[in-house]
């Protein structure tokens, strides 16, 4: 439990370091979504007035439950209106999460030092589609994962508690397990993606990191994943989530650069793979003579 506070500590040291950043950041990435989303409904309806209150719905509500509040948002819109709102979401989606990479790039290197918007789109530049492309991969796996554990866990369900209502936060939580469980084997995955290796490489990295420290990793994203809780507030829940979504970054980018060396005792420091990994952990690694140095001082 200590080690995981130390990251916890590091992260939040590093957000309050970086925060002018992460917060600017953070921002362009939101008002891309929502720009999408917005003119999904433009497109779909043609009614300014429905389309700020879909988008405001959509973004803001926190609240996915609430039935007779999804028909409000979308009774205005007929199948054609839909499917336009779908594209326009999908490829805001897209774009988001290409957008994200220059996020992870401002976190893994705000670790080290302070950084800029320089950082946010050189990383976008350099490593932008391989994160899309290493997103959209784990995706495919966990869909490929997921689904046979949701079938299993329908039927326990099923014949266990027949009588649970469809709309049950206990049956969230019994569909949210299975997930749980397997996420420690993708979420550091993407940390080797922006530093620059081969996306095989990154899963095959992450894969062999989340069995090696499971336990440890699973408690560390229970907790960074309790922070999503407070998006179920209304409008004020999102803007938060966003808010503190870089503090999950920097936490799990914590991690990932003590488990490969990247940071913590000199001895374990190893160079970086390419350039790109150089450019931005660079002020966590010191050159093999500074070590040399370093010893020779402990000696005398």
């Amino acid at each position: 439990m200590c080690a995981i506070l130390k990251h916890f500590r590091t992260g939040f040291k590093s957000y309050t370091r970086n925060f002018g950043t992460l917060i600017l950041a953070t921002l362009i990435i939101f008002t891309t979504l929502f720009s999408f989303i917005l003119l999904g409904f433009l497109a779909g309806t043609g009614d300014v007035e429905q389309s700020l209150a879909g988008s405001y719905y959509l973004l803001f509500s926190g609240n996915t439950e609430d039935m007779e509040l999804i028909s409000e948002i979308f009774e205005f819109m007929n199948p054609s209106g839909l499917g336009i709102l779908f594209i326009f979401f999908l490829l805001g989606s897209l774009i988001t999460i290409f957008l994200q990479a220059g996020l992870w790039g401002v976190c893994l290197k705000g670790l080290a030092k302070k950084a800029d918007m320089k950082v946010f789109f050189n990383t976008i530049k350099e490593r932008g589609i391989s994160y899309l492309i290493a997103n959209l991969l784990i995706w495919l796996i966990l869909i490929a994962i997921i689904i046979p554990m949701l079938i299993i866990t329908t039927i326990i369900v099923m014949i266990a508690f027949p009588t649970l209502p469809v709309d049950s936060s206990v049956l969230m939580l019994i569909y949210l397990t299975p997930i749980m469980l397997i996420s420690p084997f993708f979420i550091l995955i993407i940390p080797g993606v922006i530093l620059g290796k081969r996306i095989s490489e990154s899963i095959e990295q992450g894969f062999s990191l989340g069995k090696e420290n499971y336990n440890e990793l699973l408690l560390l994203l229970l907790i960074v994943y309790s922070f999503s809780l407070i998006s179920f507030i209304p409008f004020i829940g999102t803007i938060l989530v966003y808010l503190l979504n870089p503090l999950g970054i920097l936490i799990i980018c914590s991690y990932y650069l003590e488990k490969t060396g990247k940071s913590g005792k000199e001895e374990s420091i190893t160079k970086p793979v390419n350039m790109l990994e150089k450019r931005i952990v660079s002020p966590l690694i010191k050159p093999k003579t500074q070590v040399k140095k370093i010893a020779i001082k402990k000696n005398h």
